[in-house]
């Protein structure tokens, strides 16, 4: 684990950032998965952690998933309500952002290395599953970079989360270096997971470009 000298970042930063679009980039394909890990599951109902701008949430709830989300930014959420999603101005930190527990997965792509994972999924109810992504490398809001799958993922979270599969998506940054961002599949607590566990299943570079 590679921990930044940068501080986490507050509503106004991320006002500032959501008042211009950002292009996917490598972000699609792990939307892709992440939504490949959502399919898996009978019925899901969701709670998108840091929602943005509703890219993902869109997708969520075209396929007819029940979705509720929040995000930190006033702007994001602004944006997501005006094409139709149910979102609100929440902080991770907020225990009544998670409640009441109308959903069965969790959802928190491009999260948790912008402030302080461990705090926000000791909030995580019980049994839940979760589906995060988290990258290996440095930007000027990360907190940290996850390198190793095994030290920096499952025994980090080992006694919060069960990880139970992890795939990584290589792709070259702005600069040329080659980047991988992990999307993971969890369970809340020291569960059991559903099926084989996978924790180094390989994928095609996702191109180039950055979340």
């Amino acid at each position: 684990m590679i921990y930044t000298p940068f501080t986490e970042k507050g509503a106004a930063f991320y006002d500032r950032f959501y008042a211009e679009d950002h292009p996917a980039g490598a972000c699609g394909a792990v939307y892709d998965q992440a939504l490949e890990f959502l399919g898996r599951f009978q019925s899901p109902s969701v709670l998108e952690v840091g929602c943005g701008l509703g890219d993902l949430a869109r997708r969520i709830t075209q396929q007819g998933i029940p979705y509720r989300g929040f995000d930190l930014s006033p702007v994001a959420v602004d944006r997501c309500r005006s094409a139709g999603l149910c979102v609100r101005v929440a902080s991770a930190y907020d225990p009544e952002a998670y409640e009441p527990v109308d959903y069965s997965v969790i959802v928190a792509i491009d999260v948790f290395e912008h402030l302080d994972d461990r705090r926000a999924a000791a909030l995580f109810p019980r049994g839940a599953h979760v589906i995060f992504s988290v990258p290996d490398f440095v930007e000027t809001s990360h907190l940290r970079a996850y390198q190793d799958p095994d030290r920096d993922i499952v025994d980090y979270f080992r006694g919060q989360l069960t990880v139970c599969e992890i795939v990584p998506f290589r792709f070259t940054g702005p600069d040329g270096h080659p980047l991988t961002i992990r999307v993971a599949h969890a369970v809340v607590g020291e569960g059991s997971c559903p099926g084989p566990t996978r924790l180094h299943r390989s994928t095609e570079p996702a191109g180039r470009g950055s979340c």
